[in-house]
């Protein structure tokens, strides 16, 4: 049975998220990261990770099924895989550069980046399965801002295959 179409978001989940949880999700990720371009000092920037990530994390972990996910599902859900990775090593070498005083932060935030890029793009490459889940997401991204030819095209070459190598229905997750 096809899956493609019946459920939320790029990799077609049956529960829906509520979109102002997603969005809360994105400005605290967002109000962490600058805090650490700003130089904020470690033990503030603790406390306010404890309570605005914390305590959403938790929430998440123990209520996702009513529509309020772990941010690593969000992540997982609508960033592609080489982008997140890039992001999130990215920040995390600013995070040690600014609070190790290193000189040139900048330069260890874009290198430890790359090796989030290289991780990804590794991954990836040997994991069919993350090949197909990223698929799913540049071929819903293409439908939403209007381009379902390219979607067509997105889904046709990354039609997931499963280990006996029959071809799955377009959309559906490999098994």
């Amino acid at each position: 049975m096809s899956t493609a179409g019946v459920g939320y978001g790029p990799q077609n989940r049956v529960e829906p998220w509520k979109t102002w949880w997603i969005w809360l999700w994105g400005l605290v990720s967002v109000v962490l990261i600058v805090s650490v371009w700003f130089r904020t000092p470690w033990m503030i920037w603790s406390v306010m990770t404890v309570f605005a990530f914390g305590i959403m994390e938790g929430i998440g972990l123990t209520h996702a099924s009513v529509g309020y996910p772990p941010l690593t599902q969000v992540i997982r859900e609508y960033i592609p895989r080489w982008l997140a990775f890039s992001l999130i090593y990215g920040c995390t070498g600013l995070a040690g550069a600014t609070w190790f005083h290193v000189p040139d932060r900048f330069g260890l935030a874009v290198l430890i980046g790359l090796l989030g890029w290289f991780t990804a793009h590794f991954d990836s490459a040997f994991d069919h399965a993350a090949v197909a889940q990223e698929s799913a997401k540049y071929a819903w991204f293409a439908e939403r801002v209007g381009f379902p030819t390219a979607a067509a095209r997105i889904r046709a070459r990354h039609t997931p295959v499963t280990p006996d190598a029959s071809v799955l229905p377009a959309g559906a997750p490999p098994q």
